[in-house]
């Protein structure tokens, strides 16, 4: 009688469990390496926002993470991972228009 109207949390097997760990562990070190390159691209001055929101992603997926809430770190690193990417994109984009504009015209 108390338990009815609850919602059962499904049971996730020990097996599982680490699985989902260690796809969250995988996914933090892309994210990782994706802001490394990205620091190396000068992302974090060409690209402030879209890199900012990826730190922001990778500190939620670390908050995740200690928590044990492997599918939330797993996507948020998978999110910052992402941000990473496309700030180093515009930090490519933005490095290439600016030799564009100091190379002499022909």
């Amino acid at each position: 009688p108390a338990s009815r109207g609850r919602i059962r949390e499904p049971r996730v097997s020990a097996a599982d469990l680490a699985a989902l760990r260690n796809a969250a562990e995988h996914a933090r070190f892309r994210a990782g390496w994706a802001r490394i390159e990205a620091e190396r691209r000068e992302a974090g001055e060409l690209a402030g926002d879209k890199f900012g929101a990826g730190r922001a992603a990778e500190a939620e997926g670390q908050r995740h993470l200690a928590a044990g809430q492997f599918a939330q770190a797993l996507s948020s690193f998978d999110v910052a991972a992402g941000l990473y990417r496309e700030a180093e994109n515009v930090s490519r984009e933005t490095r290439l228009e600016r030799l564009r504009l100091s190379a002499p015209s022909s």
